[in-house]
């Protein structure tokens, strides 16, 4: 796993197109552990193409592979 998201580590929200959000390690549902990464997001902000990153503070590599366990 590249993350779980049981360490502590600094994630960031960044946003484009006028949207709002955070991105925030948080107790709740996961695949494994006891912590995801909670997305929050208002995209009735802004004009066209409106989008939430969440940024790592450390590399995280280049991953070959994507999978996600989308909760809510």
């Amino acid at each position: 796993a590249l993350e779980d998201f049981e360490r502590t580590v600094d994630w960031k929200a960044r946003t484009a197109g006028g949207a709002a959000g955070s991105a925030l390690p948080a107790e709740g549902p996961a695949r494994s552990g006891k912590r995801a990464l909670r997305l929050e997001y208002d995209f009735s902000r802004g004009m066209g193409t409106r989008a939430l990153y969440a940024d790592a503070t450390r590399a995280l590599g280049t991953p070959f592979a994507l999978k996600l366990w989308v909760y809510g």
